[in-house]
């Protein structure tokens, strides 16, 4: 949820350019504040992380001995079985506070591929 704070009386100009916002939890606890201006806020740079991934790769692989020292060699690669999506961080634009939509992740990637190759060793 987001809250708009009510300033302290300054400019019309300035409040414009200067609006806080925080973030709070369902409670109303405030969780994330957006600093004043020429204020350095107290977050770490790396506090917030973009979401994980999870991937399931297979790889199989059969060979067929013909002679002594020639083989056939069957192999089926997939990547991203499952077929999950892979979520990008949110772009730079979406990670300013003031932003309505802060926060928010529009890019995602992770298609399934699979490759067969069938090859002759000799």
């Amino acid at each position: 949820m987001i809250l708009r704070w009510q300033n302290s009386p300054r400019t019309a100009a300035f409040r414009v350019g200067g609006t806080l916002f925080a973030i709070t939890d369902a409670s109303g606890n405030i969780l994330l504040v957006n600093p004043a201006a020429g204020t350095l806020g107290t977050l770490a740079p790396r506090y917030f992380e973009g979401p994980g991934s999870f991937r399931f790769d297979v790889n199989l692989v059969k060979r067929i001995r013909i002679t002594e020292g020639k083989n056939l060699e069957l192999r089926a690669t997939a990547l991203n079985v499952l077929n999950h999506p892979i979520w990008d961080n949110p772009p730079t634009a979406n990670r300013d506070i003031n932003s309505v939509n802060f926060g928010k992740i529009t890019n995602a990637s992770g298609n399934r591929i699979v490759v067969i190759d069938l090859r002759f060793n000799f």
